[in-house]
């Protein structure tokens, strides 16, 4: 390192040892250095590669797709030559299920006034049609309170009286007497 070899040579032999396993553990802490730094760098480029993945721009392409495409091109084309008529087919409605024709319905007329339905020059404007629409309403149950009495026969309050004799004794605060 810094002695020339001709001093290393006049030093002691325990010094002379001593320095080379110092320059040892120094190149093997640089060896060691040198690796994490290496895989440090490999560990960047992977997360800047996962970070692109989640979060840049995406296509759904490949490096063969286009060869692909070339031939489902060219299929098409000599398939364009060849013209099918295909019968006609019916659609499912679209939109929400009609309202159940049991259920009673409430007419509500929604109008202008007699006003507005005038034209500016003085004429009765006629109607051109109209927009029906349905919604469902629900009236939520009625809540009421049940108030329950029984009413008591002289047999029934001589075995309330008893019942409540019992319960008496049954406490844990008073004993049977």
């Amino acid at each position: 390192m810094g002695l020339g070899q001709t001093k290393r040579n006049r030093l002691d032999p325990e010094v002379r040892s001593y320095i080379e396993t110092i320059e040892q553990s120094i190149e093997a802490s640089e060896q060691r250095n040198r690796n994490w730094e290496a895989r440090y760098e490999q560990l960047v480029k992977e997360y800047h590669l996962l970070l692109y993945k989640r979060f840049g721009r995406s296509s759904e392409q490949d490096a063969s797709q286009p060869q692909l495409f070339e031939e489902s091109e060219q299929i098409a084309e000599t398939e364009k030559a060849e013209t099918l008529t295909v019968a006609t087919h019916q659609r499912k409605k679209v939109g929400r299920k009609p309202i159940d024709e049991n259920v009673p319905r409430v007419e509500i007329l929604h109008d202008i006034s007699d006003e507005d339905k005038m034209c500016g020059c003085g004429h009765q404007l006629e109607r051109i049609g109209e927009e029906v629409s349905e919604r469902m309403q629900v009236i939520p149950e009625r809540m009421y309170a049940e108030r329950h009495t029984d009413r008591n026969t002289p047999a029934d309050t001589a075995k309330a009286q008893r019942m409540k004799r019992s319960l008496r004794c049954a406490s844990p605060r008073r004993r049977p007497r």
